[in-house]
């Protein structure tokens, strides 16, 4: 009988979009869990009292203060950790409430089970700790790709819940989407969200979005962009498999990481490959420093910048000689100041003290506003100091004090297990009662008042930015004198004298020693061509056949052979639909000829010409209808190649109707090449010599053949050829009108270009094979002619009888011979004088 095993019952620590989103790809069908509750981790009351999951009950949503109590009365085994940005001290104070328990471990998902895999290129950028300049780097990185000319999708994570109802829905967590042009809307995002968006847009980004769901932004921006960049949540682990990960960090960041960072900062510096280190204004680290994290990062790229203020495309003269009044956040005092006097400000008006008011103080010769940021904020938890000393007496064998951070850095990246402790021998009830009856009991409970932290609505914070921003706008219309106000705070000041001139500085990255520039520079332009690895395998590929055929014919003649059906089969596989490869003689309207050629690749408007459907038997081909010749040679000597360019000067002779081409927006143009058709000389083994003597060749038979491939040696392509196919020479080498290619594989790669090309904008047309019937067709005096022809041999054959005739007999047979001759000529050239009919097409019937 089969046995059932007990699902594990689970308490999930976040409360965030992302939290949700991860249930919902991860634990929602996750057989082995029980997901019993979500708790949020900071002292301000959860956004919303539920989550609607998969079942139809809600999944309640706990306040931090009340961990113990429901792991108690839940009989919680395991506590999953994905919380984010959050003090390290305050994520080591809730992993030892956790274990305090004694029934209960924690764990922290590895990021490999939960990341979104993307099939666009894709640059992620993360942080150690806040406000490092992460956004900076990715409009930094989004301007320039702008300017490649790549179109940029930038996904801006949105986690915080702003929710008005009490049981949220997956349904019904946000996902906007916007381009270069598009409103933002009106009381939907937050101040910096709103302002980022629209900083975005001015960096050239192709779409932004604006969204809790990042595996759904990704479907989206795969579909349209060329290139994605994820600009992650303050600390957030981005979610998303990419190999271009970087991480931006500060120097008193690395210094302080327990300090000044948040979880799960660490685990970004961590799995990142690249890491930026950004330092404020125009300071640069002393060498000793760099080498100091260097020596931290050696096994990763290190870039170093700066993030400076400036103006955004605003003219630095407005400054020069005038009264400026300045205005910083208050934690960025001194910005405005420093732009002031670089760009030549005469003087620096100080307002009264007296006017300052709420929010909004002067200190020094800058006013500074002290307003959040975020219209839901989330503020700096400060947990209940006597849990921690509930616990630390208990806690030796499990502790991060000393500020090492490794040991929680490995249990995040899946390095080392998990806690957690069994509850097997316990009796796990399973209450019946609804969302509404658990939160009311946990509101219920009795704790100190002195133990509860009190966080503001969004309503006070709104509040609060609305009265500081009109006690700035009054400030600032009250100040006489003052010519330009510099504002660095990134949001617009309502209810401004219109006279006043307000100019907004951003900050950007400084990027002085140009590294960061030619690293996206190199992305956006990647050297390696897509089909690369293909063709290097073609060029295996075609060298293990000939060497295998070469080891096991002995007759020269018959491994030739095979080295021609070896071409045709990579022919046959790389040519567009509609094109064969055949064999024959070609001849065009005007009756030239070639020889016989092994390998022509024609159109399949082509006629076979032959009633013999195996196309064994040889036929002629119409040159209107080849696109290439190719002559195969088992090794290229210097006498093969000269036999070789002269069999291809019939080729080149030849005289084809379609002299023009087709561009992709419907045109019509003249064919630089003139309508030729394309010639080529492949070959598989070469003489040492041979490589040096081709630009001799090619110049003694100028424009024979439009390519030379060796696959496994090099290729000649004609320049002409090239630029005609849309493919441009760059900076290799010109050889008397021929680019020289040494890359493996680049041979075989530059014969598909070219056939390719030409195929698809040569007009071949079977109305050119009319021109191959036009002439004269014969007519009465060709009949005449052929019946005068037929009795002069039947007369001549009578003359043999009369050879043993009297002389009066024989003298009068050859007499009435002469005078039906004359009579016969005689009728001929009268008729000669008579204008023949000719077949003649009608020329406006016969494209060119």
């Amino acid at each position: 009988m089969a046995t059932q095993t007990p699902r594990t019952r689970t308490l999930i620590l976040g409360c965030d979009y992302t939290t949700f989103h991860l249930y919902w790809r991860y634990y929602s069908q996750n057989p082995e869990r029980e997901i019993v509750g979500f708790v949020h981790c900071f002292p301000n009351p959860p956004p919303i009292k539920g989550f609607k999951g998969i079942f139809r009950s809600p999944i309640p949503v706990y306040s931090l203060r009340s961990l113990e109590r429901i792991i108690h009365k839940r009989q919680v085994q395991r506590c999953a950790i994905q919380t984010t940005n959050i003090s390290m001290q305050d994520l080591q104070s809730i992993i030892n409430r956790i274990l305090a328990t004694g029934i209960c471990g924690f764990e922290f998902l590895p990021k490999k089970l939960l990341t979104v895999r993307t099939f666009k290129r894709t640059i992620v950028i993360s942080s150690l700790a806040p406000k490092v300049g992460k956004s900076q780097l990715a409009r930094y990185f989004c301007s320039i790709l702008a300017r490649e000319g790549k179109r940029v999708a930038v996904i801006y994570p949105l986690t915080t819940i702003i929710s008005q109802d009490d049981v949220l829905n997956i349904d019904d967590c946000p996902h906007f989407e916007f381009d270069e042009s598009s409103k933002i809307p009106e009381n939907i995002f937050s101040v910096d969200d709103e302002y980022q968006i629209k900083q975005y847009q001015n960096s050239g980004a192709y779409k932004i979005f604006a969204t809790s769901d990042t595996r759904q932004a990704i479907i989206c921006a795969e579909q349209c962009a060329d290139i994605i960049i994820l600009d992650a949540y303050q600390c957030d682990i981005p979610y998303i498999e990419s190999e271009f990960q970087f991480c931006v960090v500060s120097s008193e960041s690395l210094l302080r990481p327990r300090v000044l960072s948040l979880w799960p900062g660490l685990v970004n510096v961590h799995e990142a490959s690249k890491k930026v280190v950004l330092t404020r204004g125009q300071t640069h680290l002393p060498k000793s420093r760099i080498d100091e994290i260097d020596a931290l990062f050696k096994e990763a790229k290190v870039f170093y910048a700066s993030s400076q203020y400036d103006f955004d495309g605003v003219a630095t003269s407005t400054i020069f000689g005038q009264k400026v009044m300045t205005i910083d956040y208050s934690e960025d005092i001194g910005i405005s100041n420093q732009l002031a006097v670089t760009y030549g400000a005469s003087e620096i008006v100080t307002p009264s003290q007296s006017n300052a008011g709420e929010g909004v103080t002067v200190k020094g010769r800058t006013t500074t506003v002290s307003i959040p940021r975020a219209v839901s904020p989330l503020p700096i938890p400060q947990l209940p100091s006597q849990t921690d000393l509930a616990v630390n007496s208990s806690m030796e064998s499990f502790s991060f004090e000393g500020g090492d951070s490794s040991e929680l850095l490995n249990y995040a990246t899946g390095s080392l297990p998990s806690h957690i402790v069994p509850v097997s021998s316990l009796e796990i009830s399973d209450p019946k009662s609804d969302i509404n009856d658990v939160l009311n009991e946990e509101e219920s409970e009795n704790e100190p008042e002195q133990n509860r932290t009190e966080s503001p609505t969004n309503s006070n914070v709104l509040d609060e930015r609305n009265a500081a921003l009109n006690n700035l706008s009054r400030i600032i219309n009250e100040t006489k004198d003052v010519d330009v106000i510099i504002s660095s705070i990134n949001t617009p000041i309502p209810g401004l004298d219109p006279t006043k001139l307000v100019i907004y500085a951003t900050p950007e990255i400084n990027d002085s020693d140009g590294k960061l520039y030619k690293w996206i520079v190199d992305f956006a332009n990647p050297k390696s061509p897509p089909l690369q690895k293909h063709f290097e395998a073609q060029v295996d590929i075609l060298m293990s056949l000939a060497s295998a055929s070469d080891k096991e014919l002995r007759v020269q003649n018959n491994d030739s052979s095979n080295r021609e059906s070896f071409c045709r089969l990579f022919l046959s596989s790389h040519l567009p639909p509609g094109f064969r490869v055949t064999t024959g003689e070609i001849i065009d309207s005007n009756s030239n000829l070639t020889g016989q050629l092994d390998v022509v690749v024609v159109n399949d408007l082509c006629p076979s010409l032959t009633i013999d459907t195996s196309q064994s038997v040889i036929a002629p081909i119409p040159a209107d209808s080849v696109l290439a010749v190719i002559e195969v040679k088992t090794t290229l000597t210097n006498d093969a190649l000269n036999k070789a360019l002269n069999q291809m000067r019939p080729i080149k002779a030849l005289m084809p109707s379609h002299t023009t081409l087709l561009t992709p927006d419907g045109g019509i143009i003249d064919d630089p090449l003139g309508g030729k058709v394309i010639a080529g000389i492949f070959s598989f083994n070469i003489t040492d010599e041979i490589e040096d003597q081709v630009p001799e060749l090619l110049e003694k038979y100028p424009n024979v053949v439009d390519f030379i491939v060796l696959p496994d040696a090099f290729a000649f392509i004609n320049e002409k050829t090239l630029k005609v196919c849309g493919m441009e020479v760059g900076s290799h080498e010109l050889i008397h009108g021929y680019c020289k290619f040494t890359a493996k594989g680049m041979g075989l790669a530059m014969i598909y270009g070219i056939l390719n090309s030409i195929a698809a904008i040569r007009r071949f047309n079977g109305m050119n094979c009319v021109r191959y019937i036009s002439g004269s067709w014969g007519n009465e005096k060709d009949k005449m002619s052929k019946i005068i022809g037929q009795v002069s041999t039947t007369i001549n054959l009578l003359d043999k009888y009369f050879t043993t005739a009297t002389t009066e007999r024989k003298n009068e047979y050859f007499r009435k011979k002469e005078e039906f001759n004359k009579i016969v000529a005689d009728s001929l050239a009268n008729y000669n004088k008579r204008t023949p009919r000719i077949f003649h097409p009608q020329p406006s019937t016969l494209p060119h």
